[in-house]
């Protein structure tokens, strides 16, 4: 069965029409300076206004050069001059870039277009340019020109198709077919997370990769090679395991956002779970959440942990619910300070909406009062999981310690994702919660 792509990266075919970027610029500087040239080609005194010999490699203008075909030199110029800046590419999120093939690999959803213009801005092509220009006049109006060049303006020469990335980073040895062809080190780069992932060196060779029966192409990179589309139908059947467990990781699986909010809150709490004495006390706790005031006196290195509180179960079977309150202090004892009170939002045909109010007394006990009188009742107080322990313990504890154990027994694992047939976010085949790579090459769901 072949799941739907959700890979967190994406592929994205892009262009960059410098020509396009530089024209009204360039045309613009032209209408300035040509009056001064009355009567004469382009070729005769391009050489004076331009920096012939950087652009070119010749000392001037050939004859057969025209404004046009001389703005189509300088945007190739540029484009290079673009190309040798992307080591900038590192901090704005790009994760892979060939320039042959104008296509690049980055966060899927993210927006591509202010992400290329950010690599334009900071390559510093337009002040290369104006660089370019031997003009006293230009050079005084270059800041007020350079200001025209805005966003928008960099945006009108960029035009970017998202695709999916079907593919992650497999070893070359679990493919049956392909064929390399050299790439130009120059018409590449990869971030430096990804040459570190893969154990790149920096003589490693960069090859494009086509495999049989497939309209795409793949990067090969030393011992891996990284498919854009799926390759299934080639991957030796001894690897299939490996290979599957590849592709869920990186694009099959997508992963639930359950990102705890207590964890970071409560790694003290998590490590003191890991005392034998600690771990005994919590196998004490009802509910999963408060232990008797006998179990807690006894054990005061842990107080810290927990809160004293009233346990209300008087009206657990009416409302299916156990209440807590916080204790009362001395004072609020003395003054018979309200604990609790109960109110009914649907009209009931036997009761009053107010069901009960309970007020501390000063002799230790609690008084109920209802629609049918006060009485005396004894109320408890036990000591509870403050707050963020309490949600980290049910929700985050036990998958944590689970996954400690996986770890530390060398086993790996993948948690609380979803695998889908198709691209429908409300088709969600299965769920799981943790499935886990076995020693004998096998993936099996927990």
């Amino acid at each position: 069965m072949k799941w739907a792509c959700k890979n967190t990266l994406g592929v994205y075919k892009y262009t960059i029409d410098i020509e396009n970027l530089l024209s009204p610029v360039y045309h613009l500087i032209l209408d300035l300076i040509r009056e001064r040239y009355p009567n004469l080609q382009f070729h005769e005194w391009g050489g004076e206004v331009f920096d012939i010999k950087k652009i070119t490699g010749q000392i001037q203008v050939a004859d057969d050069v025209s404004e046009e075909s001389f703005l189509v030199l300088l945007s190739g110029y540029l484009e290079d001059y673009l190309y040798e800046q992307s080591n900038l590419l590192e901090n704005i999120g790009v994760l892979l870039l060939y320039r042959t093939k104008r296509f690049f690999i980055a966060q899927a959803k993210t927006k591509m277009q202010p992400l290329l213009i950010n690599w334009i801005k900071k390559s510093g092509i337009i002040d290369n340019f104006f660089e370019l220009i031997n003009s006293l006049e230009i050079n005084n109006i270059r800041e007020p020109l350079a200001k025209l060049i805005n966003d928008q303006y960099f945006g009108n020469s960029i035009k970017i198709t998202e695709l999916d990335l079907k593919g992650s980073f497999i070893p070359k040895k679990i493919i049956e077919k392909y064929e390399e062809l050299p790439i130009d080190e120059e018409a590449i780069w990869l971030c430096d997370n990804w040459k570190t992932k893969i154990g790149l060196e920096e003589t490693s060779q960069y090859n494009e990769v086509s495999f049989p029966n497939i309209d795409s192409f793949g990067i090969a990179m030393g011992d891996w090679v990284l498919p854009t589309e799926y390759v299934d139908h080639i991957v030796k059947s001894e690897y299939s395991t490996e290979y599957f467990w590849i592709m869920l990781n990186d694009v099959y699986a997508h992963r639930n956002n359950r990102i705890s909010k207590y964890r970071d809150k409560c790694s003290r709490f998590a490590n003191a779970l890991r005392e034998t004495e600690f771990a005994n006390l919590m196998t004490k706790l009802r509910y999963n959440l408060y232990l008797s005031k006998d179990d807690m006196e006894k054990h005061e290195e842990f107080k810290e942990f927990f809160e004293e509180v009233y346990n209300i179960e008087r009206f657990k079977k009416e409302i299916n619910h156990v209440l807590f309150t916080g204790s009362h202090v001395a004072e609020q004892v003395g003054n018979k300070q309200t604990m609790f009170g109960l109110y009914k939002t649907v009209k009931d045909n036997t009761e009053f909406n107010l069901r009960a109010w309970i007020n501390v007394e000063t002799d230790n006990s609690q008084r109920l009062t209802t629609s049918n009188g006060e009485e005396k009742v004894e109320i408890k107080t036990v000591y509870a999981l403050k707050p963020y322990y309490s949600y980290y313990f049910c929700k985050d504890y036990f998958e944590d310690m689970f996954e400690d154990m996986l770890t530390e027994s060398g086993i790996t694992s993948l948690s609380n994702f979803e695998l889908y047939k198709s691209d429908d976010p409300k088709n969600c085949f299965i769920e799981i919660d943790k499935m886990v790579k076995k020693t004998d090459g096998k993936c099996e769901k927990l």
